[in-house]
């Protein structure tokens, strides 16, 4: 968090987010189950986001893909 400079400004906030995607919930297009099994059909990754009006909106630091922070190599990969 970054403190205003001054009465009546918002607080700066960075957060840190987890994303999820899960295949299964977009079967059979992108899963051939509709629950995941083993780990199957499912993706995740850190990106950071930033607020500048004290946490009432906030939007990533910057345009994807480099607001991420940390992702597997892997690409998604149906069914698998």
């Amino acid at each position: 968090v970054v403190p205003p400079q001054s009465v009546g400004q918002n607080a700066t906030i960075f957060m840190l987010v987890h994303n999820e995607f899960h295949g299964w919930e977009h079967y059979p297009e992108l899963c051939n189950a509709t629950v995941m099994v083993d780990g199957r059909c499912w993706y995740n990754s850190v990106s950071l986001s930033v607020s500048h009006d004290g946490g009432r909106t906030m939007r990533h630091v910057a345009p994807p893909p480099h607001h991420l922070v940390a992702a597997s190599s892997a690409v998604y990969a149906p069914n698998l």
